[in-house]
């Protein structure tokens, strides 16, 4: 999911799972037909995970006071701190 921070940078094009989330949110639909149990298993998970990584990069990155949203935001920085994790040890 590391392409989620890429396209909070605006680097990149959003992953899949992310570019579903606005849609389902934007439409306020599912993205597959049927019910919350009708959904391909996981997809709805990595849409959230995509989603809670973009938001809290975004945050982050858009934050004057980094110290003090990592302060505010504990679970963004969380968040933020394994996708700092991941890019260094891939």
């Amino acid at each position: 999911m590391l392409a989620a921070a890429l396209c909070a940078e605006g680097e990149g094009d959003p992953p899949h799972e992310l570019a579903l989330y606005w849609k389902a949110q934007g439409y306020s639909a599912l993205p597959r037909v049927g019910g919350l149990e009708d959904q391909p298993a996981g997809l709805l998970d990595r849409m959230a995970v995509a989603s809670n990584i973009y938001s809290a990069w975004k945050g982050l990155n858009e934050s004057k006071h980094k110290v003090q949203w990592s302060r505010d935001h504990p679970d963004g920085w969380a968040i933020c701190s394994r996708v700092m994790e991941l890019r260094k040890y891939g």
